[in-house]
């Protein structure tokens, strides 16, 4: 079945299945937990879309060749292995939101960003507001993706475990 990306700004059916998508993915347990990836910290369990997370963390961690600085080339970064890397977690992403979302038809919208670049400070693109993607913050404080403190349902990705 082919697959037709859109536009995410454009079509408001492929961002709330989008949204739904990775909502679902962060709460879908796989029964792995924080220690067992070396995260420090209490023992907290790891969904479907912190794996996402902790493939990229770890693949911008690990340099080329062993021994050299991870900042000048990594698994997934500042070498010939960036497109094919980023290509292949973009398709793992897509597929498993089609299997969360049971749609063979769902592919991951995109966004022009090309469309926002004369339109002022990129912070202010329609992408970044609450309709979308949320806004800017540490945490971000809005939108499907915000941390509400003692909300029950967060998005929250662990880096660390932590008491914050």
């Amino acid at each position: 079945m082919a697959l037709v990306r859109r536009n995410i700004l454009h079509d408001e059916n492929s961002r709330k299945k989008y949204i739904a998508g990775v909502d679902l993915l962060k709460k879908e347990e796989t029964g792995r937990t924080t220690n067992s990836f070396g995260i420090p910290g209490p023992q907290n369990p790891v969904y479907t879309y912190d794996l996402f997370v902790i493939w990229h963390i770890q693949a911008g961690t690990y340099p080329i060749p062993r021994n050299a600085d991870p900042l000048l080339r990594d698994y997934a970064h500042r070498g010939a292995v960036f497109l094919p890397w980023h290509r292949l977690m973009l398709i793992l992403v897509e597929r498993s939101i089609q299997r969360i979302l049971v749609d063979d038809s769902f592919a991951l919208p995109y966004w022009d960003w090309s469309a926002d670049g004369d339109d002022g400070p990129p912070t202010d693109a329609p992408i970044w507001t609450s309709d979308y993607m949320g806004g800017q913050g540490t945490p971000v404080s809005d939108g499907p993706f915000g941390f509400f403190p003692n909300g029950p349902n967060n998005f929250t990705v662990r880096l660390e475990s932590g008491p914050d």
